[in-house]
């Protein structure tokens, strides 16, 4: 079965697990556990520097080669394998516990990389609080340090990728769950505390299910979207100021307008760099559409890893990058 093969990569000790391991030791993240004792002798220490300069970095590349090779193409398949599991239990409590164990890999009985990029059940119970900022800093270091990694075949690269694959597959498993059983994924993320996304896109879901007029239409009677986060607003108003100066941007009575100078793609691409830079952990597209008067900003900014160069860079990005820099 290829969702045993997926799940596995997720499992506590599989290849993402081994991914956050390597993460917290290499860049000193918090909660960095030591291997072994505490007082240990050179010879231990030459051998855990090794193991994690070269062993593990070698482990998690292969066996993320090998994943995307031989699972990442049978994710439809893998979908097929879960309306079948949900359709063959003879109880609702029996498909509550299959579909709940469906978010366990990615929590802390697993290798909780949605606990790190997505912390929104841990810092719900403690606002306001020292608990709050941290897991907030973690998951802007982990981003941080996933997003700006452009180097193929490195630790930071895998670990983007397998974020990317667990939000790949909640708009999958959502639409799934929405559009033939009529199940609020949401809902069900909210009951077990293990957030894959923060809210339901809908250009995103309307990718597997259909067209999205059909799509905002049926998730209409759903409740409001969890964990929105509006921009810290301040910040973007002020780079959008510079914007406008060089002729980019213009505004409106909701907010900004692209000039002809400006295309879709740059615009996404700085609305990406914003989002990084304050530290959002997701990409909040329907508060960006209505700002900036577009539609499906979430594909163009999906769309910039596809682009000619493959650096994920559209044509004129250096403008943006100087904004960022803070030589504009």
């Amino acid at each position: 079965m290829i969702e045993n093969k997926f799940f596995e990569a997720f499992k506590y000790g599989g290849v993402v697990s081994k991914c956050i391991d390597w993460m917290r030791y290499t860049h000193n993240l918090p909660e960095v556990k030591q291997r072994g004792i505490e007082n240990r002798d050179e010879a231990s220490k030459e051998k855990e520097e090794r193991y994690y300069k070269e062993t593990l970095p070698n482990e998690i590349v292969k066996e993320t080669e090998a994943f995307k090779r031989e699972v990442l193409p049978r994710m439809g398949e893998m979908l097929d394998e879960i309306e079948d599991n949900i359709r063959g239990s003879k109880t609702d409590t029996e498909r509550d516990f299959y579909l709940y164990s469906l978010f366990k890999p990615f929590g802390e009985s697993g290798c909780n990389i949605a606990g790190i990029y997505n912390p929104t059940a841990e810092t719900a119970q403690m606002k306001q609080s020292r608990r709050h900022e941290r897991a907030k800093s973690v998951a802007r270091n982990f981003i941080s340090l996933t997003v700006k990694q452009e180097q193929a075949g490195t630790v930071e690269k895998c670990t983007g990728f397998y974020v990317g694959v667990m939000m790949d597959f909640a708009d999958r498993l959502d639409a799934l769950l929405r559009f033939v059983f009529e199940i609020d994924m949401m809902r069900l993320q909210k009951e077990c505390g293990i957030y894959l996304k923060f809210h339901r896109i809908t250009g995103s879901v309307a990718t597997y299910r259909g067209s999205e007029e059909l799509t905002r239409e049926l998730i209409s009677a759903l409740p409001a979207e969890i964990g929105q986060i509006k921009p810290q607003r301040e910040e973007l108003h002020r780079k959008c100021e510079v914007l406008i100066s060089g002729g980019y941007l213009k505004r409106t009575d909701t907010g900004y307008k692209r000039t002809p100078k400006m295309t879709k793609a740059l615009l996404a691409y700085f609305l990406e760099k914003y989002r990084v830079d304050c530290g959002l952990t997701y990409f909040p597209e329907m508060e960006f559409n209505e700002m900036f008067g577009e539609e499906r900003l979430g594909k163009a900014r999906s769309q910039l890893a596809d682009n000619k160069h493959g650096d994920g860079k559209p044509k004129g990005y250096e403008i943006i990058d100087s904004l960022f820099d803070g030589q504009l």
